[in-house]
């Protein structure tokens, strides 16, 4: 659920801290916290021309989130000379030399480590060093899943969070984090940008997803607005349905609260907080025919709803391909038994469209809300971690044919995302990052 705001990500090559954490001696620490990579020329021989120094840079890949010591670190060479004359190259690691390549990779033990690379055109040098943080791969044992689309909601640009358009670079490692770490075959991709979505819609088909979902959020519209838009997006998401059956068209999320016209209130929190009219099953039901009819005049492809767990969707009636709903801890957990078995009914795939926690001691009685209910608490991985636990085990022996957590990342640590915000433009894994992690599907 969107009720969070996300942190502006920036590029970056590597996660950094203090040179002094090494005992490192250089003359600038604070050039080394600020910049990151450090570059510095000297004069090796004696010419009789005036020669310009190279310039020795490189950035490692992952960039956007710190590395594991099971990940091949990429260490690209970004050097070039002004005069252009050939270079040669000298990779070293805490200080042992490693490598003469243009480019180096390997993989790092848990720690830090200096990481330098000197450059040279024979007749002058430079260097460029950087920290580099490695995180473990792992922090708790492997258990089966046996669901069989294992998903994670993301997004590539959010007007609601204050998420803006990322790159199509970070778009991309992060589609691979979210593929070969977090071993997820399904994603779940949602902007009010229908650029930005279509773009990530086009990366992650380069994946080994089975499942894309494409979900656009007009977040604030009307009813007969969004249909508008959802018309015109239908028609552009259809190109991505014709390179792969695996992309599917969601119309909506919780159209009570994102649509204007169904409940009270000008905004998203407004809508939130307000009650439901008494007229809500039929309201809500005409609005869900009208998006299903705008999206399939021009997408042939699979489409669902994500439907909170309080919205009366007559799924019987309504003509879509998967039965969505997002479920959290409330207003009881056994309701979610009843409430999958129920959807089951149907006859149809259903999928948990969101469900996860936010990162404080009391968050998980709080569902997808506790951004409504964060009061100062104290930031808890552990929390989040055994909340994601709870669910998993909760879905597992009920079988639904999806699950997608809720979410990737947020701006602010202490709510729903598995990674940190980057500080230094580089997340950090949360423990409920390695909780889902180490649920692997078994089909």
């Amino acid at each position: 659920m969107n009720r969070r705001r996300f942190l502006k990500y920036a590029g970056a090559t590597a996660a950094v801290v203090g040179a002094s954490v090494l005992g490192l001696n250089y003359a600038s620490r604070k050039e080394i916290l600020s910049n990151r990579t450090v570059t510095t020329q000297s004069t090796t021989t004696t010419s009789s021309k005036l020669e310009l120094p190279p310039f020795a840079k490189f950035q490692s890949r992952p960039q956007f989130i710190i590395p594991t010591d099971e990940q091949a670190i990429q260490f690209i060479n970004l050097s070039w000379d002004a005069d252009g004359d050939p270079l040669t190259y000298e990779w070293l690691i805490d200080n042992r030399p490693v490598g003469t390549q243009k480019d180096f990779s390997t993989k790092l033990p848990v720690g830090l480590h200096l990481v330098q690379l000197n450059v040279s055109n024979g007749t002058r040098k430079s260097t460029a060093t950087n920290i580099v943080t490695v995180e473990p791969d792992q922090i708790y044992p492997i258990s089966d899943l046996m669901i069989p689309l294992k998903g994670i909601c993301y997004s590539p640009g959010f007007t609601l969070t204050g998420t803006p358009r990322l790159s199509e670079e970070q778009i991309d490692e992060e589609m691979d984090t979210i593929s070969n770490e977090l071993r997820c075959n399904a994603v779940r991709i949602f902007s009010n940008w229908d650029d930005s979505l279509l773009k990530c819609g086009q990366i992650a088909l380069r994946k080994p997803f089975t499942c894309i979902a494409l979900a656009p959020r007009y977040i604030d519209s009307t009813v007969d607005e969004t249909a508008q838009k959802l018309a015109e997006f239908a028609k552009k998401a259809q190109a991505l349905r014709e390179i792969s059956n695996n992309v599917q068209l969601w119309i909506g999320n919780e159209l009570t609260i994102d649509a204007r016209g169904i409940r009270k209130g000008a905004t998203y929190n407004e809508r939130a907080a307000a009650k439901d009219p008494p007229n809500l099953e039929g309201v809500l039901n005409d609005s869900l025919r009208d998006l299903v009819s705008a999206a399939k005049r021009s997408f042939s492809g699979r489409i669902s709803y994500s439907a909170g767990f309080w919205e009366p969707v007559d799924w019987g009636q309504l003509d879509v391909d998967i039965i969505g709903s997002n479920e959290y801890f409330w207003p009881k957990r056994d309701s979610i038994y009843e409430k999958i078995a129920a959807l089951k009914s149907f006859g149809k795939p259903v999928y948990i469209t969101e469900f996860g926690s936010s990162t404080f001691k009391s968050a998980c009685q709080w569902g997808g809300g506790g951004f409504f209910h964060y009061n100062g608490e104290p930031y808890d991985e552990d929390a989040q971690a055994s909340c994601i636990q709870n669910y998993l085990k909760i879905f597992d022996p009920t079988r639904p044919d999806g699950c997608f957590l809720w979410e990737y990342k947020e701006n602010d640590a202490q709510f729903m995302g598995i990674v940190t915000p980057p500080e230094t433009g580089t997340s950090k894994r949360k423990k409920g990052f390695y909780m889902y992690k180490s649920y692997q599907r078994t089909s």
